[in-house]
């Protein structure tokens, strides 16, 4: 399962958040982070989707390189009853849907959700106690981190965040950290290349670093982990799954990606441990 959440937070403008967790029933991806695909996907600078449920990878890669139309997405996701998804649009006015079950349903409140419904239950709680905050779109954030806080089953890893720019849907530049423990294995960097192995101790952060995609790979969206020196890259229009990028810096993962995969990313320091531990 997962939690998708998309929300109109002002004229003509969406910000969608989800969660990176995903269980597999493919024996041969046992880790539901590191292995998944991204569960936001910028098709184009006009349409967004969102995948919540059970989804063959392969599947979404057609769908983004595919680059449908509004109307020829929906129907083609009401054909999948047993995956909800969120789609936003800017072609035209704003549109923001979620599809569930063949169906397509409009926003409540400006604000569409899929996936498990406890974890929605603490996001909105969580939403709900910063009322406070004009920006919604902080709001947004700070309740997707809460719940990744909570240690919920089918909710976990790190947030991805959609924003909408003056050039369209855009990855958002976002920092986090995840305790070890949240991780189904750890992060190895050796000569020979990145495994998953017991490099870290139980109960020690380390923190995500979001690279966002910029033209003409504005789908590609990069994750830099300092601590163990590696780079999560999904590229463009290729949603299925993320390389595995062995970098000692942000700088060098964006320019790895850049030569060795033909991916644009914009290059974000990431914060220190200590920083983020302030």
């Amino acid at each position: 399962m997962t939690l998708v959440v998309g929300q109109v937070v002002g004229r003509g403008r969406i910000s969608l958040v989800c969660d990176s967790k995903i269980n597999w029933d493919d024996a041969r991806r046992t880790n539901p982070y590191l292995e998944a695909p991204i569960k936001l996907i910028i098709i184009r600078p006009s349409l967004c989707l969102g995948v919540a449920g059970r989804y063959d990878p392969d599947q979404l890669r057609h769908v983004a390189e595919a680059n449908p139309s509004y109307d020829e997405l929906l129907r083609g996701l009401q054909t999948q009853p047993s995956t909800s998804f969120v789609v936003a649009c800017l072609d035209e006015g704003t549109k923001l849907v979620r599809v569930r079950n063949g169906e397509v349903t409009e926003p409540t409140y400006d604000r569409v959700w899929a996936g498990d419904g406890n974890g929605y239950s603490r996001f909105q709680a969580a939403y709900e106690s910063a009322k406070d905050h004009e920006d919604a779109r902080w709001r947004l954030l700070a309740s997707i981190q809460h719940v990744l806080n909570c240690a919920i089953e089918e909710v976990g890893g790190f947030h991805v965040r959609v924003g909408t720019t003056t050039d369209g849907f855009r990855y958002t530049a976002d920092a986090t950290m995840v305790p070890t423990e949240r991780l189904d294995g750890t992060i190895s960097v050796t000569p020979d290349g990145v495994t998953l192995s017991a490099s870290f101790d139980a109960g020690d952060p380390f923190s995500f670093c979001c690279c966002p995609g910029v033209a003409p790979t504005i789908g590609a969206c990069g994750y830099f982990l300092p601590q163990p020196r590696l780079g999560l890259l999904w590229r463009h229009r290729q949603p299925d799954y993320a390389i595995h990028v062995s970098a000692s810096s942000v700088d060098e993962f964006v320019a790895k990606a850049r030569r060795g995969f033909g991916q644009y990313l914009l290059s974000v320091r990431a914060p220190t441990l200590g920083q983020m531990l302030e």
